[in-house]
């Protein structure tokens, strides 16, 4: 199955904090859209009487195909656009922005992290914003 992603960023944002992140995974499992462009996606778990009971498929959102964008198939030998590429989650990545910065970066499931250090010296991670394309680090 196609896997896809919101092009409302902040709703997607807004559906994984009510689900736990399941409304993603439900986009990157793949969902069917029917012959007139929609497609309903259940998402959503919760758990009651003392963890004996699951309940799935908590909420649903019905999708038009012009909400969402497929996604590409991440090339680990090339060059990957964002957002179009799921980056694989906790791997050193050589990022792009849109600005033409450039670094190591960690894309953590949600935003891609670098590490930055202050005016103080001391190191911290960062998100970092508009990142258009991506690929595996390599040692020089």
């Amino acid at each position: 199955m196609t896997k896809y992603r919101l092009k409302d960023a902040d709703l997607q944002h807004h559906l994984d904090a009510i689900s736990d992140g399941e409304f993603s995974e439900a986009l990157r499992s793949g969902i069917e859209f029917d012959k007139d462009g929609f497609a309903v996606v259940p998402f959503g778990s919760s758990k009651h009487d003392n963890n004996k009971a699951l309940i799935t498929g908590k909420f649903t959102v019905t999708l038009y195909k012009d909400e969402v964008y497929e996604l590409a198939d991440y090339d680990p030998n090339a060059w990957n656009n964002y957002p179009e590429t799921q980056p694989p989650m906790d791997l050193h990545m050589r990022v792009e922005t849109a600005t033409g910065f450039k670094c190591c970066a960690e894309f953590d499931g949600e935003n891609w992290m670098y590490r930055s250090v202050g005016e103080n010296g001391v190191q911290g991670l960062r998100v970092l914003k508009n990142v258009v394309r991506y690929r595996p680090w390599s040692k020089p």
